[in-house]
């Protein structure tokens, strides 16, 4: 049974069932593969035709696919195919909700009122209890992590934000915001944070300065820095699924008056965790509709990567010894698993 404190975020979630089951999916049309198809119908053709033609035709069938793919050698320790979902751990009572890699190599993970590691085998060690933790963001020497507050009531200033040190040390940063969800490292070492059931993006020091980075976005959550820092994005949850694109100003923070939406996820996505893929994808979990999403740095299209991903909610790439860098790990907001998605590329450096 999931505990009443968790009805905060699970009534919204519920009032968009509805929504998230009826919505549309994205799918894909064409690539450069088709013109290398193409190129090698045209050697098999010229083949009976003219013995000339088909050195021809046969070097342009190669030159085209070698343009599909991908000669850069890849750290990738999964073949699998991308899409591929698989169970990495299973365990979790209520839940599970912040993901992160932490300096030593290991997978971070809230959940059950505590927050927890993982080596690449899935073994699991309890590190502190912590109350209502969400999000989890690497530091240097441990994590950072938000949570949410014992109460149900939106307007309650009941959420803390804390460092926990490796051997499970806690130090407060802040108490002052209501529902602290999601959190990102800061250039300056500073964390911004998000409140879903607020429109503001928080910044908060270490020594417990608490300010606005971002001052008016619809139900911000999941928050990402591109691959070069020049850009910041935001996805909204209990609205109709936009993802917010900022430029940043000399200290890498987000300039409000440079919003942009860069892409649209659907009415019913309700998005939740991030993650920066290295070539600029913004890959994004779809809570209810149990999804992973990915948002291209160019157009903004958005492609569905994998389903059956239960209540997905916070996604972190493999950054550490056996962990593969080429998949997505994955929580489940109201599953007992965590999940393993392969996306076949790898993540961006996360920022300590």
């Amino acid at each position: 049974m999931i505990p009443d404190s968790y009805l905060r975020r699970a009534a919204p979630l519920a009032l968009l069932a509805a929504a998230a089951l009826t919505s549309a999916c994205s799918s894909d049309s064409g690539s450069d593969a088709d013109a290398a198809a193409d190129a090698a119908d045209t050697a098999d053709a010229a083949d009976t035709a003219a013995p000339d033609a088909v050195d021809v035709a046969e070097d342009a069938a190669t030159d085209a696919l070698s343009d599909t793919l991908d000669t850069t050698p890849s750290r990738c320790i999964d073949s699998a195919e991308p899409g591929t979902v698989e169970v990495f751990f299973d365990g979790f009572e209520h839940g599970s909700e912040g993901a992160a890699f932490g300096p030593d190599g290991m997978l971070y993970v809230t959940g059950d009122d505590a927050l927890w590691r993982f080596d690449a085998s899935g073994a699991r060690e309890h590190v502190v209890d912590l109350p209502y933790p969400l999000g989890v963001a690497p530091v240097a020497d441990g994590v950072v992590v938000a949570g949410k507050g014992p109460s149900n009531v939106v307007a309650d200033i009941d959420g803390a934000v804390w460092h926990v040190s490796l051997d499970g040390t806690v130090t407060p940063w802040t108490t002052s915001i209501a529902s602290p969800n999601f959190v990102a490292m800061a250039p300056d070492g500073a964390a911004l944070v998000s409140d879903d059931f607020d429109r503001r993006v928080f910044r908060v020091t270490a020594a417990g300065d608490v300010s606005e980075a971002i001052a008016d976005v619809p139900s911000p959550n999941g928050m990402a820095w591109s691959p070069d820092g020049s850009q910041f994005y935001v996805v909204s949850t209990f609205s109709v699924g936009e993802v917010w694109r900022y430029d940043v100003d000399g200290d890498g923070l987000p300039v409000e008056a440079s919003a942009v939406q860069h892409g649209d996820l659907g009415l019913g996505a309700t998005a939740d965790g991030v993650a920066m893929g290295a070539d600029g994808a913004l890959y994004v979990a779809a809570n209810l509709r149990g999804e992973i999403l990915r948002v291209d740095a160019a157009t903004g299209e958005v492609v569905k990567v994998a389903e059956g991903v239960a209540t997905a909610a916070s996604l972190a790439f493999g950054a550490g010894e056996g962990f593969d860098p080429c998949s997505i790990y994955v929580t489940s907001l109201f599953g007992s698993s965590v999940y393993r998605v392969v996306v076949g590329a790898e993540g961006a450096p996360v920022l300590r």
